[in-house]
C-alpha cells in the first residue's frame, strides 16, 4: 500500500514539474510576442506623430481610424486641426512611453484592446505632450485618440 501511494505521489510530482514547465515556456512565449508587438506598436506611434502636419493632414489620416478621420473633416474637427496647429510644426520628438492597455467590449466588433502611448515633443512654438491611443487592424494599428497638451495653449486665451 505505502508503494502504491508513493507511486501516485511521484506520479503526481511529475505532473506538477510539467504543468509548471509549460506555464513557464506559455509565460516566456506571450512576453515575447508583447515585446515584438511592443517595438512594432512604437515604430507605428512615431510614425503617427511625425506625420501630423496641419496644413496637410493627408498622410496623417492614412493612421486613423474612419469615424476619426470623418470627424476631422466635420466644422468641429477642422476648428480642432486649426486650434492644434497653433502650436506649429513638429521639430524632434523624445523617447515614446507606453501608458496603458485596457480590452474594451464592442457589441458591433468584439472585444478591442486599446493601447495609449505618450511621448513629449518639441514644436516651433513650445514643447508638448502627444498622447495616443490605438486599437489592432489587422497587421497595423488605426489611432482612436490624437491630443497634444502644452502650456503654450494657455498663453492663446
Amino acid at each position: 500500500m505505502a508503494r502504491i501511494i508513493a507511486k501516485v505521489f511521484a506520479i503526481l510530482i511529475v505532473i506538477a514539474v510539467i504543468c509548471a514547465i509549460g506555464f513557464a515556456i506559455l509565460k516566456i512565449y506571450a512576453t515575447t510576442k508583447a515585446l515584438e508587438q511592443d517595438v512594432v506598436a512604437q515604430t507605428y506611434i512615431k510614425k503617427v506623430v511625425l506625420s501630423f502636419n496641419a496644413d496637410d493632414l493627408s498622410e496623417f489620416k492614412e493612421y486613423l481610424h474612419p469615424k476619426l478621420t470623418e470627424y476631422l473633416e466635420t466644422k468641429e474637427g477642422t476648428k480642432l486641426i486649426s486650434l492644434l496647429s497653433k502650436i506649429g510644426t513638429l521639430k524632434t520628438i523624445d523617447e515614446l512611453k507606453w501608458v496603458s492597455s485596457k480590452s474594451v467590449a464592442s457589441t458591433a466588433q468584439g472585444q478591442y484592446e486599446f493601447s495609449n502611448y505618450e511621448v513629449q515633443a518639441t514644436f516651433e512654438n513650445g514643447k508638448g505632450l502627444v498622447k495616443v491611443s490605438t486599437i489592432p487592424n489587422g497587421d497595423g494599428y488605426f489611432v482612436t485618440n490624437f491630443q497634444i497638451f502644452s502650456e503654450y495653449y494657455a498663453t492663446l486665451q
